[in-house]
């Protein structure tokens, strides 16, 4: 709890929302408020997300952006361990990548046509359940790379990106060696929240 409440407390500028709007939500959804012009702009909730509709609609207030921080403390709340998020996480973790996916497959690649394919780097599990996701809700083709060989992997996903037969990387959070492949993008020219994606997941 504590690392959650130092987490959302670091988060101070539209900059930084900006940066983390992948890897969780970056404000507490309570203490949000809008404008009536905004919230109908962005639109209602969506009811088809169970956990996450609280995420998927931020990602359209910020997409609206930006949103500005008051640099005060003004609201607590407490993280019960029954929670929707914290008692299934599985489907958390589903409707997550699912919501983000979609934000990032419209708002980041909408001048292109199809069906898009990734690369994802996660651990095993994670790689094989986004794969799944992807095609069930039929936002991108995917190719896992699992990081065994670490720069050799590194660089065939990186030469596949330069030949256009892919178009982003999505880093999921427990992917091994995932600073190690931030760190190698970053190197190669590549930004993120534009050609590589990182990704909260617990699968």
């Amino acid at each position: 709890m504590v690392s959650n409440e130092r987490y959302k407390n670091s988060i101070l500028s539209w900059g930084q929302i900006k940066e983390e709007l992948f890897k969780g939500c970056p404000i507490t959804h309570g203490s949000l408020l809008m404008s009536r012009d905004a919230f109908l702009q962005a639109g209602r909730y969506d009811p088809q997300y169970k956990i996450a509709s609280d995420y998927e609609f931020f990602t359209r207030i910020a997409a609206i952006g930006p949103v500005e921080i008051v640099p005060m403390v003004l609201y607590k709340y407490r993280i019960s361990p029954n929670s929707l998020s914290n008692s299934n996480v599985f489907e958390t973790s589903k409707e997550f990548l699912t919501s983000a996916t979609r934000f990032i497959r419209k708002n980041c690649f909408s001048n292109k046509k199809g069906k898009l394919v990734v690369v994802v780097h996660g651990t095993e599990a994670g790689c094989i359940a986004f794969e799944k996701i992807m095609k069930e809700e039929g936002i991108f083709h995917t190719r896992i790379y699992l990081m065994i060989n670490g720069i050799k992997d590194m660089n065939k996903s990186h030469r596949l990106y330069k030949q256009g037969k892919i178009y982003a990387f999505i880093i999921l959070s427990n992917a091994p060696a995932g600073n190690q492949l931030i760190n190698y993008l970053s190197e190669k020219g590549l930004k993120l929240n534009n050609d590589y994606f990182t990704l909260w997941s617990a699968l």
